[in-house]
């Protein structure tokens, strides 16, 4: 970054940039930023390895080399883990290498020269992997022992309203957050809409609007 600086203004500016991009990096997460700067060192052992320099200006077409670097990443060979990751980590890797690029003064290699856009080639390999994810375990809204205590209280009951009640609790439990995580969603995750649902009294359809 210095080297962009007026030869007689370096010695002068040096700690003020310095602590004006350690601000930048931080960005008010301390945190995510010892992230990014150990996904760029992971990055520039990488290039190291291979015989290129960090920003890929020796490339004509940087994207080849960056999909190499996302396919070893996801596979495990250069991820901290060295296990298989999922799509989110490459992703969030080589987006940390980008920024670092940018605040040094140089071009995030995954955008397509002269716009805001990330490569196309990028963004259909996360997608691709993203769908062969499994799907993430998230903290469930509430503990499945208050459905199991429902269920209990509306079958001594008996009443039909509690027992719908007690199903519908079920229903939206499981499948009305995230159909894609547990039914056959073709597109991944997507939610229900009035029109998916069907209100059946001894096999025939209620009309929603007026039930």
């Amino acid at each position: 970054m210095l080297a962009n600086v007026p030869a007689r203004c370096r010695h002068r500016l040096r700690d003020p940039l310095r602590s004006a991009l350690r601000a930048a990096a931080t960005a008010g997460n301390s945190r995510r930023a010892q992230s990014r700067a150990n996904a760029y060192d992971r990055w520039v052992d990488w290039c190291t390895a291979n015989g290129v320099g960090p920003g890929l200006e020796e490339f004509d077409d940087p994207v080849v080399f960056i999909l190499g670097f996302m396919q070893l990443y996801r596979e495990g060979t250069l991820a901290p883990s060295g296990r298989r990751v999922c799509a989110r980590t490459p992703e969030d890797a080589i987006r940390f290498v980008g920024q670092t690029l940018e605040l040094m003064g140089k071009r995030d290699f995954r955008l397509v020269p002269g716009t805001d856009s990330v490569d196309a080639r990028i963004t259909n390999c996360l997608k691709t992997w993203s769908c062969e994810d499994p799907a993430p375990k998230r903290v469930k809204p509430i503990p499945v022992q208050v459905l199991h205590a429902a269920q209990r209280i509306a079958s001594a009951n008996g009443s039909l309203a509690m027992c719908a009640s007690a199903r519908l609790m079920w229903t939206g439990f499981f499948f009305l957050g995230r159909p894609g995580e547990y039914c056959a969603a073709r597109s991944g995750n997507k939610y229900f809409r009035l029109s998916d649902v069907q209100l059946l009294n001894h096999g025939h359809n209620l009309d929603l609007w007026s039930t």
